[in-house]
């Protein structure tokens, strides 16, 4: 349970400092003029793709856990 629990806060902070980071680029495409058009459709495509990595992603740790779980359960 422990576990299963702190892989979950791993990877809710991951994903939390993953779009910090990219808030903090998206603030920086809209200052910079020359680049804006370019970084603003990079900064939306790595926003989408971390919020897809991370949405399989925690169900995947929560999967792997509870068999994980299981499994030890099964041979203790």
């Amino acid at each position: 349970w422990v576990i299963s629990c702190l892989m979950i806060v791993l990877w809710s902070g991951i994903i939390s400092h993953g779009r910090n980071k990219l808030l903090e680029l998206a603030g920086k495409c809209h200052s910079e003029e020359l680049w804006s058009p370019v970084r603003c459709a990079f900064t939306g495509a790595l926003t989408l793709y971390y919020y897809f990595i991370g949405f399989f992603g925690i169900l995947a740790a929560i999967a792997i856990t509870l068999v994980w779980q299981r499994h030890t359960r099964f041979f203790h």
